[in-house]
């Protein structure tokens, strides 16, 4: 057993297909989260961006083969951005979304990835009204500050096993925000997001949060508060909300709230049975994507796939 475990891991690594180029620091700029910058770009012109964002312990290229991002961006032809976290900043390699100063526009590694942006759309053409932005535990709390702070620069974001902005404040709060303390109410919760754009009138952009009723690390209810928090900033009215499970899927359940498609709704994802996990569906078949991994799990079910979907840059 021990060595087909080792055969496996090798096997699994020997799959991590080497798609992303890294980009020098001196060439995408100020880099105040000392982050690491890579990306898969494409060679037409006007082509959607996804930004997306890996998990603790994870590498950038790890979280694209991993989920499947770097087949879709390739098969759909559009843009990648994917940023690295050091061990220097964080020695679990976690993005650090916890410390006020790496969630600054101006500061840290919300910064440096702003910055990274910037670059590619000065150096390849990206349409700018179809940048999103994707991430995994630490990469989707980060992602959800991102959204936050800058709202105007993404179209839609899609979050996997994360929380709330805004309920760690400091590093030691860390660990109880991701057991989804304190218990905020929904006006609370959106104050948070409401006191970084003071009498601003701002339409934040869709999101869609993916979470597994079995996660032991990001506790179920944070994805819930995250659904009412982003209900909230939107001024969502409740009575468009639907929840239903899905028909060839019945361990999925879908909240949503707001338009049918992509243009203002927030919507919520609950897998029956799945950890601190993305759901994937590895396989050649037509819709199949993603791989095994110890923080992906089959079940029949390519997140990344729907995500792309409900972002419009895959049809259904």
């Amino acid at each position: 057993m021990k060595y087909w475990i080792i055969f496996s891991v090798a096997i699994n690594a020997f799959q991590l297909t080497a798609q992303l180029t890294e980009v020098a620091e001196l060439e995408f700029g100020n880099n105040p989260g000392n982050l690491e910058c890579f990306i898969q770009p494409t060679s037409n012109k006007n082509r959607p961006l996804v930004l997306v964002l890996h998990g603790c312990t994870q590498s950038a290229q790890e979280a694209i083969s991993v989920s499947g991002w770097d087949a879709l961006a390739k098969e759909n032809d559009f843009f990648l951005l994917a940023p690295q976290q050091q061990m220097s900043n964080n020695p679990n390699r976690c993005f650090n979304w916890f410390r006020p100063e790496d969630i600054d526009s101006l500061n840290g590694e919300a910064a440096s990835i702003l910055n990274m942006l910037s670059y590619c759309l000065s150096h390849y053409s990206i349409d700018t009204a179809q940048i999103f932005i994707t991430g995994f535990s630490a990469g989707g709390q980060l992602s959800v500050s991102l959204l936050a702070l800058t709202p105007t620069r993404f179209k839609a974001g899609a979050v996997f096993a994360c929380g709330p902005y805004g309920l760690a404040e400091k590093p030691s709060q860390a660990l109880k925000a991701m057991h989804g303390k304190p218990e905020l109410t929904e006006k609370q919760l959106t104050q948070r997001v409401m006191d970084l754009h003071p009498n601003a009138s701002i339409a934040y952009p869709s999101l869609y949060i993916y979470q597994g009723t079995d996660d032991a690390v990001v506790y179920p209810k944070c994805a819930g508060m995250l659904y009412n928090q982003w209900k909230g900033i939107k001024q969502l009215n409740t009575s468009s909300e639907k929840e239903v499970l899905l028909k060839e899927h019945p361990f999925i359940k879908r909240t949503s709230v707001g338009s049918t498609d992509n243009s203002n709704r927030v919507v919520l994802y609950q897998f029956t049975g799945l950890g601190h996990q993305i759901p994937v569906d590895p396989g050649t078949n037509p819709g199949q994507g993603g791989q095994y991994n110890l923080f992906s799990k089959d079940q029949n079910f390519w997140a990344a796939m729907q995500v792309a979907i409900d972002f419009g840059l895959v049809l259904h």
